[in-house]
């Protein structure tokens, strides 16, 4: 997709190729850090698949989730269940699942779905529980919950903001 677009960009409607004035990957940077600020729709698939785990994690009971649930995670763990033999768009969700481990913030309350408790049982024996649900929160945004904004804005990251190019973008110019 993103090559379709990238031959759009430069050739226009016409079968001419043209001098690339610049890589691709500096025309989807974000603007803040000195790009075109057109998405890459790899990240942004990557960013919107991981929106599908966060949803599933956090316990939606939305009819898809309980389907999805029914089909592949028997002991209601994403992270355990299988991939071979499943649908190819499962298969895709567990390919991104270490970008949703990147941003996630597990609360442990009573331990079921805290994954941390299998590795370190030696280690919970004086450890008490609480009676309520273990949380999911999103730790790439102000808000605690996952936005594919926020999980974009972290992949595309470019090192330090500068913010002379912010000033150059909302400069009040002639149009060509």
């Amino acid at each position: 997709m993103d090559s379709i677009r990238a031959k759009f960009f430069w050739q226009g409607a016409n079968d001419k190729s043209k001098y690339y004035m610049m890589r691709w990957d500096a025309v989807t940077r974000p603007k803040k850090f000195g790009g075109l600020g057109i998405i890459n729709t790899r990240i942004m698939n990557d960013c919107l698949l991981t929106k599908w785990i966060y949803k599933i994690c956090r316990d939606c009971q939305d009819t898809w989730c309980k389907l999805l649930k029914a089909e592949y995670m028997p002991d209601n763990d994403f992270f355990s269940s299988k991939v071979r033999g499943t649908s190819q768009f499962w298969q895709g969700l567990h390919k991104v699942k270490h970008l949703f481990q990147w941003g996630a913030i597990y609360k442990g309350r009573n331990g079921k779905r805290t994954r941390f408790w299998q590795e370190w049982n030696h280690l919970t024996q004086n450890v008490t529980l609480q009676d309520t649900k273990d949380e999911i929160e999103w730790g790439l945004g102000k808000s605690r919950m996952f936005t594919t904004r926020s999980l974009y804005r972290f992949l595309t990251f470019r090192g330090i903001n500068n913010n002379i190019i912010s000033k150059v973008w909302s400069a009040k110019i002639l149009l060509k």
